[in-house]
Parts: structure tokens; C-alpha cells; sequence
């Protein structure tokens, strides 16, 4: 078993406490890699535990909580989703990434359905997409231990992201189940890594999504100054045409201050999660080109 610390660049992590995430992985290179992953995006502050089988982790997290679990799903004592099973027998309420080789369609259905927040291939994860559902992971444990936090962002009044998370996945499963549309936006303010948006703008910017969508959607200030909203019953369709709508009010409101990106991902019942639509977001929003500038 191996304890090692990460240092955090400002965009990876703010926490008051150090996280811990348990990595339940056989193969030294592959434990090694992910280590690499950490330490070349500047993540400090996470306590890294590292366990090769199940038995090992069992054994683990009989005495220990952590704020997230990465899983392999090939291991020596357990293969495919009764790894996943066997840890969520232990906790049911840990978030828990799987990274694993060969994932075809059906194995991610499966470990979705089995209680997993998102899953990676280890032949085509890309890092910023994990690390980020590593954070999404991390910050939404470590705020669920929070009896202060009641999921409000108290300068704009807004969901905060455990708030947001809280009152989402309820209606992300009813879009699953019932084979509904949702897409979740990410918006991204920008001006220079340098600049720090003022709190005026960032009020106005609430202001102006919160009459810029229904009443029925959901919005959420991400700190320090971005925000995300869940559109359920809107599908790629649409998309375009709100995101569009969106990006013009917003750049009404910032005027030439700031740059503004909006990044869009749609419900995928098949193989989406939560996180993962959160993730694919905030990636679309770094590529896609704002009209705005």
C-alpha cells in the first residue's frame, strides 16, 4: 500500500482538507501513469492510497473513508462488474470512477447500472475529462459531510455544485427511464488566467441567465465564476439555438470585459452519466469558438 501527496494548482482544488482517493489497481505501470496524471495537472493536496485486489480494498475500507474510489475491473481476485459490486457492498455512497481496459458498450451500461459515476477506457481517457470527474467527485463528498451546506451559492443565490448535483440526478434518471432529452451547458467566463471577474459581474451574469432560461431549468454558479445548467426535455435539436440565444444575452451583460464560451452535452441514456455529461460540457466549452470576444 502506497501514501502519496499531490500538490493542487487553483483550478484542480481548493479544499480545506486533504481528499483522499483509494486506487484499486494491479499494475504497477498503470498506478505509476495515473500518479503521473496527478502531478503533471499540479493536483496537490490528495492522499493517494493504492491496493491490488479487492480483498486488499475490502480490508481497507472496513477502517477508512475516502472521498473517491478509482477502480480497475480486472483485478487478481474479482473481474468485470462484480469488482464494482463487491466495493459497493462496502460503500454505497462513495463515488467511484472506473478505469479499465477494453470497456465495450454493454460493460459501461453494466457498471453504470451497478452504482458507478463515470467510467474511462484506459486506451482513450483523456486526462482533463478524468481528473475533472475526479474533482466533481471529491468536492461533492466532501460537501455531502457538510451539515452546513444547503446547496445554495450564497452570493448569487443559485444552486451550488452540490446543490445542483443533488437535485439533477433525480431528474437526470427520470430522463433515462423514460428515454426523455436533457442537455446540461457550462458556461465559461474568461478574461486572462490572471484576472479575477468581479462580483458585480458575476451577480449580473445570474441575473441575466435566471430570466434567460424557464423556470423549470436548472442553474448552478461553479466558483469562482462559472456556471452550468441542466435543460431537461431539450435535445440536440435545440442546443444550437439556446446555447446561440445564451451567448448573446451574456455578452450583453459582460459587455467586451470578458470572453464568454458555452459548452453543451446531451443525454446519451445509453451510456451517460451525470458526471460525464458535466464533463463533456466543460470540455466543449474550452473547444468550442465564442462569437464573443
Amino acid at each position: 500500500m502506497e501514501t502519496n501527496f499531490f500538490g493542487a494548482s487553483e483550478e484542480t482544488s481548493t479544499w480545506a482538507h486533504s481528499p483522499k482517493v483509494l486506487l484499486i489497481e494491479d499494475n504497477p505501470g498503470d498506478v505509476a501513469l495515473f500518479k503521473h496524471y496527478l502531478g503533471s495537472a499540479g493536483v496537490k493536496q490528495i492522499e493517494l492510497k493504492n491496493v491490488a485486489s479487492i480483498a486488499e480494498a475490502e480490508k481497507l475500507l472496513g477502517v477508512e473513508s475516502f472521498d473517491s474510489i478509482i477502480l480497475d475491473l480486472r483485478l487478481p481476485d474479482a473481474d468485470g462488474i462484480e469488482a464494482l459490486r463487491r466495493i459497493r457492498r462496502f460503500r454505497q455512497d462513495t463515488p467511484v470512477i472506473i478505469l479499465s481496459g477494453n470497456l465495450d458498450t454493454d460493460t459501461a451500461s453494466d457498471v453504470i447500472d451497478a452504482g458507478a459515476d463515470s467510467y474511462y477506457n484506459k486506451e482513450s481517457v483523456r486526462i482533463d475529462s478524468l481528473l475533472l470527474s475526479l474533482k466533481l467527485a471529491i468536492d461533492r463528498s466532501k460537501n455531502s459531510m457538510n451539515t452546513h451546506d444547503n446547496g445554495v451559492d450564497e452570493e448569487t443565490g443559485l444552486f451550488n455544485q452540490y446543490g445542483f448535483q443533488n437535485v439533477v440526478e433525480e431528474a437526470f434518471h427520470s430522463a433515462c427511464a423514460s428515454d426523455s432529452d436533457m442537455c446540461l451547458l457550462w458556461v465559461n467566463m474568461r478574461k486572462d488566467e490572471t484576472h479575477v471577474t468581479s462580483m458585480d459581474i458575476i451577480k449580473g451574469v445570474a441575473s441575466r441567465i435566471e430570466k434567460s432560461v424557464r423556470s423549470s431549468d436548472y442553474i448552478a454558479r461553479l466558483k469562482p465564476s462559472d456556471f452550468l445548467i441542466a435543460l431537461p426535455g431539450v435535445g440536440t435539436d435545440r442546443r444550437d439555438q439556446i446555447r446561440s440565444r445564451l451567448l448573446q444575452a451574456l455578452s450583453q451583460e459582460v459587455g467586451s470585459e470578458l470572453t464568454i464560451q458555452i459548452g453543451c452535452a446531451c443525454l446519451d441514456p445509453n451510456s451517460s452519466t451525470l458526471t460525464t455529461l458535466i464533463v463533456q460540457a466543460k470540455n466543449d466549452a474550452s473547444v468550442v469558438k465564442s462569437d464573443h470576444a
